[in-house]
């Protein structure tokens, strides 16, 4: 078979094979060679075809529809097998083997493993040029604040933030970084928080002032989280849990929502305790004169804007959920 020389290629033409190629038979051609790395290099950051997700929980890194490569601590049985198949990432060469699901295992000495999952994750950073992560996930685990630190290293957007837990000692330090407008700018996707921080924990760079543009936001402790920092909200699934948001914060949105703000909003949801269970009148009135409907000791009305947007919004569980969705 004759061979091609893409590489000799000018840069329009080039431009146009490349995004001829299929994330494979381009993953691949990245790989061949530091030289088509080089010479690739320019035309990375404009590739949007690779998706990359780094679970720090299983330690894995994805290539979305190409591969798996997963990070695994070797025994003396291991570097015997695999002594002569080597990788290198970010400067580390270590023993790899395939599977038959075409996943790639790495192992690495024992106690590295996030060490080797930061190298891997970082590599496929570097040698595919990616500008935003589709995934990052951080479980209890995980020392969270090396992770967050790695994240910021590799000065990437994300698609998906999912922090499953932390230690209760270094909760509110990393309460303090994701929960600020800087890194929530980051996250265009969905963004999940299991994190608890202290009591009296407050935000000190979630100013409330700057919009919020996730797709859907998730806190399952959101007991700090303000009505300022609600209307700040552009999102279009709002998730709140042991919320401490009250009457005049769930109206105040929904008034700014029929007026004409919000035009992504589709779901809100909120969880509160007995202590703090809303009233559906104080949140209704005003906003609607139609006549709310009781149906399994849940409260719900529906009303539109101006634009002809429908909204139904619901009271129920002894008045400590309350939801409000597009129709």
């Amino acid at each position: 078979m004759d061979k091609f020389p893409i590489l000799s290629l000018p840069a329009v033409p080039l431009r146009q094979v490349l995004g001829g190629l299929c994330p494979i038979d381009l993953f691949e051609l990245l790989q061949c060679s530091s030289r088509t790395k080089e010479v690739l290099k320019s035309f990375e950051k404009a590739n949007k075809t690779f998706k990359v997700g780094v679970d720090f929980q299983r330690n894995w890194v994805e290539i979305k529809g190409v591969c798996k490569f997963y990070v695994k601590e070797e025994d003396n049985n291991m570097k015997m097998d695999k002594e002569n198949k080597k990788r290198t990432f970010c400067d580390r060469e270590v023993p790899i083997s395939t599977d038959e699901a075409k996943a790639t295992n790495t192992y690495w000495p024992a106690g590295e493993k996030l060490e080797g999952t930061m190298n891997v994750g970082q590599n496929f950073v570097k040698t595919l040029g990616v500008g935003q992560l589709d995934q990052i996930l951080i479980s209890a685990e995980n020392p969270a604040a090396e992770c967050l630190s790695w994240l910021e290293n590799c000065n990437v957007r994300l698609e998906n933030f999912n922090l499953v837990g932390a230690e209760p000692s270094h909760a509110d330090k990393l309460a303090t970084t994701i929960f600020s407008d800087d890194f929530l700018s980051k996250v265009s996707l969905n963004f999940t928080s299991l994190l608890e921080p202290s009591e009296g924990w407050r935000p000190i760079n979630f100013s409330g002032d700057m919009p919020i543009n996730i797709f859907k936001i998730q806190l399952q402790h959101s007991q700090w989280f303000t009505g300022k920092q609600l209307m700040a909200m552009n999102c279009s699934s709002i998730i709140l849990y042991h919320s401490t948001l009250k009457n005049e914060d769930i109206k105040k949105y929904l008034e700014a929502w029929k007026s004409g703000a919000y035009p992504k909003f589709l779901y809100l949801s909120v969880h509160v305790e007995e202590a703090n269970k809303f009233n559906f009148n104080s949140i209704v009135n005003g906003l609607t004169d139609n006549k709310p409907t009781v149906v399994d000791n849940t409260t719900s009305v529906e009303f539109q804007r101006e634009d002809g947007d429908s909204i139904e919004i619901c009271l129920g569980n002894g008045g400590k959920h309350f939801t409000a969705f597009i129709n």
